[in-house]
C-alpha cells in the first residue's frame, strides 16, 4: 500500500516542488570496486532501519526505501485546498549503484524524491559518514587480504637487489603503455594459476569440472551455448573477486585494471579452448567443410580480377595499379595481392584461444580494409557505403586460408550474445557470416 504513494508522484509535483524552492537532496559519489554492491546496499539499509524508513524495493543495485511522516494540519489543509502543494506525508529516498568495470569504479547516487527535505537530507549525511567508514574498513580489510595473497606468491624472501629490480620494473610499466597489457597478464596470471590460493583454486575446479561434464563431444556440442555462459559467468565472478578481495582497485594498480578482464578471459579460455573448439567443430561441420570445398573451387578456377568483376566491385576499390599486368606480376609476388593486411589480420582468429581476441581479430580486419583504400588513394578515397564495402569483405573472405571458418565465427557470436557490452560489433559479425554464405551457397562458378 505505502508503494502506491511513491509510483504516484507526478509531474505537477514535480515541478511545484522546484517553484516551492523545496530542492530534495541528493548525494553521489564514486568509489572502487574493492567496495562491493552488497556491502554499500547493507549500509544504506542499516540507516534506513535507524531512521525508520521502510524498504519497498531491493534489486541488485537499486533501493528504495519510504517513511510515514506526522503531517501538521495546516499541511494537510493545503493539499486538500491545492492538490498541486507537495505531499509531505510520505518520505522515500532512493539508492542507486551502477558498476562500470572499465573505469574501475562504482557510482552510488542516494536522492530524496518527495517528502519531508530536512529528514530526507539528514538521512544522506548519515549515509554518508557511515560509507566513508565502511570505505575506510573495506580498504584495511582489503589490504590484510592483499598482503596474505602476495605472500603466496613470494614464499622465499626476495634479496634487497631483487626488491629494488622489481620496483624498477613497477615504475616502467606504470609509465610505458607499451608493457602494461604484458604486465598485467602476468600479475593476474600469477593469482589464477596458484591452486592453493581462494581464486586459483576456484579456476582450477571449474576446469575440471568442465572437461568432466563436457568430456562427450556429440552430446556436448548439442548444449552449446551453455558451456560458453559459464565459463563467461567464471570469468564475471573471478573478474569481481579481483576487484573487491585482492582491492586491485588501489591507485598504484589502477593503470592494469583495464586489462583486469582481458587477463582473465585469456587464461580460463587458453585452458578449455580444445574443449570448446572440439564442440563448435563437431556442430557446424558441415558448414565449415561446404565453404572450403566451394573455396577452392572458385581460386583454381579464377583470377582475382575476375573475382572482382564478378562481384560487381567498383575497379576504383581494387587496389590494382594496372589490370593489364596484374596477373602476371601477381604470380610472381604473392605480396602485391589487394587487402593483403586486412585478409592477414582476420586469418589471426584461427590461433587465438579468446573470443575477444577473435573478436578483435574481425574489427582489425575491417580497420585494414577500409584503410587499404585510403592509403592506395593517397586520401583521396575511402569506402563510401555498405554497398561498397560488402563485395570487399566477400573478396576477403574467400581469400582467406582459415581453418573451420563458421566455428570461428560462431564462438565469437555466442561470446557477443552473452556480453551486452560489445553488442554494437554483431552487424559486422553478421556481415562476415553472410558473405561466407554466400560463398558456400549462392556463388555460381562460370
Amino acid at each position: 500500500m505505502m508503494k502506491m504513494y511513491y509510483e504516484n508522484i507526478s509531474v505537477e509535483q514535480s515541478q511545484a516542488l522546484a517553484e516551492n524552492g523545496e530542492i530534495q537532496p541528493f548525494y553521489s559519489i564514486n568509489v572502487s570496486l574493492a567496495m562491493t554492491v552488497n556491502q554499500i546496499t547493507e549500509t544504506f539499509l542499516k540507516v534506513a532501519k535507524e531512521k525508520n524508513y521502510i524498504t519497498v524495493e531491493n534489486d541488485k543495485g537499486q533501493v528504495l526505501v519510504i517513511k510515514r511522516n506526522n503531517v501538521k494540519f495546516k499541511d494537510l489543509l493545503l493539499q486538500c485546498l491545492f492538490p498541486q502543494t507537495l505531499d509531505k506525508s510520505i518520505s522515500a529516498i532512493k539508492l542507486q549503484i551502477i558498476t562500470n568495470k572499465l573505469q574501475c569504479k562504482r557510482k552510488i547516487s542516494i536522492k530524496g524524491l518527495r517528502g519531508n527535505v530536512d529528514e530526507n537530507q539528514k538521512f544522506l549525511v548519515d549515509f554518508e559518514n557511515m560509507l566513508k567508514l565502511q570505505r575506510k574498513g573495506s580498504f584495511d580489510q582489503d589490504e590484510q587480504e592483499l598482503n596474505q595473497g602476495d605472500k603466496t606468491f613470494n614464499q622465499s624472501k626476495q634479496s634487497e637487489e631483487d626488491e629494488i629490480q622489481n620496483q624498477d620494473e613497477d615504475n616502467e610499466a606504470s609509465s610505458n603503455p607499451f608493457t602494461l597489457e604484458s604486465t598485467a597478464n602476468y600479475m593476474f596470471q600469477k593469482i589464477l594459476c596458484a591452486q592453493a590460493y581462494g581464486v586459483g583454486k576456484k579456476v582450477s575446479e571449474f576446469i575440471k569440472d568442465f572437461q568432466n561434464n563436457y568430456r562427450n563431444v556429440e552430446e556436448s556440442a548439442q548444449l552449446l551455448p551453455k558451456p560458453m555462459e559459464g565459463i563467461i559467468a567464471l570469468v564475471n565472478e573471478i573478474v569481481d573477486n579481483l576487484f573487491s578481495d585482492y582491492n586491485y582497485g588501489k591507485s598504484e594498480t589502477k593503470s592494469v585494471m583495464p586489462y583486469c578482464k582481458i587477463s582473465v578471459e585469456k587464461y580460463v579460455f587458453g585452458k578449455l579452448s580444445q574443449n570448446l573448439q572440439s564442440m563448435y567443430k563437431f556442430k557446424y561441420n558441415n558448414l565449415d567443410l561446404a565453404f572450403e570445398k566451394k573455396q577452392k573451387e572458385i581460386q583454381e578456377k579464377m583470377t582475382i580480377i575476375q573475382i572482382f568483376k564478378f562481384l560487381e566491385s567498383k575497379p576504383r576499390y581494387w587496389l590494382i595499379q594496372n589490370e593489364e599486368t596484374f596477373d602476371e606480376e601477381f604470380k610472381n609476388n604473392k605480396e602485391i595481392r589487394p587487402y593483403n593486411d586486412a585478409i592477414r589480420e582476420l586469418e589471426k582468429i584461427q590461433y587465438v584461444s579468446s573470443p575477444r581476441e577473435k573478436l578483435k581479430c574481425t574489427m582489425m580486419m575491417r580497420s585494414m580494409m577500409r584503410a587499404g583504400v585510403i592509403d592506395f588513394h593517397k586520401g583521396r578515397e575511402e569506402l563510401a557505403s555498405m554497398d561498397d564495402e560488402l563485395p570487399i569483405l566477400i573478396y576477403i573472405i574467400l581469400m582467406c586460408n582459415i581453418n573451420n571458418l563458421f566455428t570461428e565465427l560462431q564462438i565469437v557470436e555466442d561470446f557477443i550474445n552473452l556480453d551486452p557490452s560489445i553488442e554494437a560489433e554483431q552487424r559486422f559479425l553478421l556481415n562476415i557470416r553472410m558473405a561466407g554464405k554466400y560463398i558456400s551457397d549462392e556463388w555460381v562458378i562460370q
